[in-house]
């Protein structure tokens, strides 16, 4: 499979995955939330894949850091700027601008090590077809 279209589909199932995942935990979602999950899946299945020896708990930090950076960065654009109010962490304890927050990184470390399993399968499965042509 070719990187582009590989790419393409990781960014599109790590989207529609996140925004299932939004809908299930508050009930909505936000498009742009579609396009925050697909990079930062795509992001770290590249990382991953780059990296594969990396042990679970640097997993856990690399993919909780990719996601709050995409959060904070997000968070600053749509809520702040462009005043979507898409989230507000500003009641939980240790947030910074209501936009990440330590609970929230937690969760995204842990989201982090139950996606290694996919991206380690995604990465055999296009190396296999790359093998086949």
């Amino acid at each position: 499979m070719h990187k582009p279209l590989r790419n393409t589909i990781i960014f599109a199932a790590g989207g529609s995955a996140y925004g299932l995942i939004e809908i299930l935990w508050r009930g909505y979602t936000h498009f742009s939330m579609i396009f925050a999950g697909g990079f930062c899946f795509l992001m770290i299945y590249l990382i991953y894949t780059k990296f594969p020896r990396l042990n679970i708990l640097l997993k856990a930090v690399i993919g909780s850091a990719v996601i709050t950076a995409a959060e904070l960065v997000l968070g600053l654009i749509l809520n702040y700027k462009l005043h979507l109010d898409i989230w507000d962490y500003s009641d939980l304890k240790f947030n910074l601008f209501g936009q990440i927050s330590l609970l929230y990184s937690t969760f995204w470390a842990i989201l982090s090590v139950l996606i290694s399993p996919l991206c380690t399968a995604i990465n055999k499965m296009t190396q296999q077809s790359k093998n086949n042509t």
